[in-house]
């Protein structure tokens, strides 16, 4: 929680879905006997979903946002200081192919609430609260592991709630599919040998005074029990590869019945990547029973999913693609020799001039966008149409934007506020894709100069449309806010 804001992850942690799973089993079961993991994003490839994962640390990338296609493994080759690279942190990669990744990154959606008093049952004074969570549509995939005996009733069409505010329609999830899938592969160790492993989630360890030890080293003391090998971290030369690449995660809860917070879970981070190197042969059926049933404290939850020398460990330079969105793979170009419209490059050009005009068209107040709105005083109002916002960029979001307006219409109290000249331009911006352009003088021939051929200006329109909008009404909101204060200011 941020202020008034209340903020997501933007992945379900596995200790949420444990509940719903285990009502939904034909017979009990006990914690041990099954792995619930964290529900991660994911993309469709056909007819399959592909889950993504954290993105492992040793993995580095440009500095410049333009340039996040080709990355560096630290654990093959550590980057020169010339390339002016950093590690990634945070981010879901979904593996395509042997050197071809995704990077997911999933769409939050913004929904504000007045603060209701207790008492009069309906808003107060003391302002609005905001949720930041998971938008419609995103689509999320978890492993569930269940004894070969024990049945799932669980079915594509079935809808579950999870998360928080459940009871005010938040966490509406709806199951697209559920796949009995084999037991993942490794390979078989050889004595000496390294060893990578990789943690897909947070690992929670402990050491031998029974306090959390979120280190490579508790790491190697747990996998020698669990492998029944000798296991060491291998150091780290100066100037050579990555051998460890690993930080600490802390994980806060309440318990919502007691009223009082849970007890911190520290642990090794999602992402982590660290070396060692075993004393004997290990066979791979034992590897992948590890895998399966993870490593540490607290699988059940999801905690301990370790993968052991996958692809992401071994390629060199893997290539990174930056959305699912249908876009050419970078690097590739069209027939005219051009890349995919947009390019990243059209698309940073164009922002910043619509930034720019934003500025320019507002200098003269609010007023010249929203009619009216600086005496727009509802501080709920102005929420409830900046959460209207990150809908124009979902499936079926305009429609819900277009009876959101319907709907302010129909309330007379709602109507008031605005005004009819208010809500009518506020039509005409939110439906209609060439008024924001008109409004920022930025139709016709305008962004000729921005992109690489004059014929992609509407593709690069239709790419950024609900960008524009958002910014123009956002940055209108902030103005008419500014104007109110200026003006009981000046009557104080």
């Amino acid at each position: 929680m941020l202020g008034n804001v209340v903020l997501s992850r933007d992945w379900v942690p596995g200790s949420v879905l444990l509940p719903i799973i285990l009502a939904h089993l034909d017979r009990r079961v006990g914690h041990q006997d099954l792995v619930v993991g964290d529900a991660r994003p994911a993309i469709m490839a056909g007819q399959a979903g592909i889950p993504g994962l954290p993105a492992p640390m040793i993995w580095y990338r440009p500095k410049q946002r333009h340039r996040q296609d080709v990355l560096v493994n630290a654990a093959v080759r550590r980057p020169r200081p010339s390339e002016r690279l950093k590690p990634m942190r945070g981010g879901h990669v979904a593996r395509m192919s042997e050197e071809d990744w995704w990077l997911l990154a999933p769409d939050m959606s913004v929904s504000t609430h007045a603060v209701i008093d207790d008492d009069a049952g309906r808003p107060d004074r003391g302002g609005v609260f905001t949720y930041l969570g998971l938008a419609p549509g995103t689509m999320l995939i978890s492993d569930i592991v269940l004894p070969a005996d024990i049945s799932l009733a669980l079915r594509a069409g079935d809808r579950v709630r999870l998360g928080r505010s459940r009871k005010d329609d938040f966490g509406d999830v709806e199951i697209r599919d559920v796949q009995a899938v084999p037991n993942r592969h490794a390979a078989d160790v050889a004595a000496g040998a390294q060893l990578r492993a990789w943690c897909v989630s947070d690992v929670l360890l402990r050491d031998h005074w029974g306090a959390p030890d979120p280190s490579p080293r508790a790491l190697a003391a747990e996998l020698e029990r669990r492998l029944d090998v000798s296991v060491s971290v291998v150091p780290q030369v100066a100037g050579g590869p990555v051998t460890c690449a690993c930080r600490a995660a802390r994980r806060d809860s309440f318990h919502t019945r007691w009223g009082r917070p849970r007890p911190s879970l520290t642990g090794l981070a999602a992402g982590s990547v660290m070396t060692f190197t075993v004393g004997e042969s290990v066979p791979g059926d034992i590897l992948a029973a590890a895998q399966r049933d993870g490593i540490g404290e607290r699988t059940a939850e999801g905690f301990g999913q370790v993968r052991f020398s996958s692809p992401e460990m071994t390629a060199v330079g893997p290539r990174l693609l930056p959305t699912a969105g249908g876009r050419l793979a970078s690097g590739e170009t069209g027939a005219d020799g051009l890349p995919p419209a947009p390019d990243v490059l059209e698309e940073t050009a164009v922002k910043a001039e619509i930034a720019r005009q934003v500025a320019l068209v507002l200098a003269e107040g609010a007023d010249q966008v929203i009619p009216g709105a600086g005496g727009v005083k509802s501080r709920a109002q102005w929420g409830s149409l900046r959460e209207q916002l990150p809908r124009l960029r979902s499936p079926g979001g305009r429609a819900e934007v277009a009876r959101w307006l319907e709907r302010t219409r129909q309330v007379r109290q709602r109507r008031d506020v605005w005004g009819e000249p208010a809500l009518l331009a506020l039509e005409r911006l939110l439906t209609d894709e060439t008024a924001v352009w008109s409004e920022l003088g930025l139709a016709g021939t305008a962004l000729d100069a921005l992109v690489l051929a004059a014929d992609r200006a509407d593709v690069v329109r239709a790419s950024l449309w609900a960008h524009a909008v958002s910014v123009l009404i956002t940055e209108s909101a902030r103005d008419a806010v500014r104007q109110r204060q200026a003006a009981q200011a000046a009557g104080d």
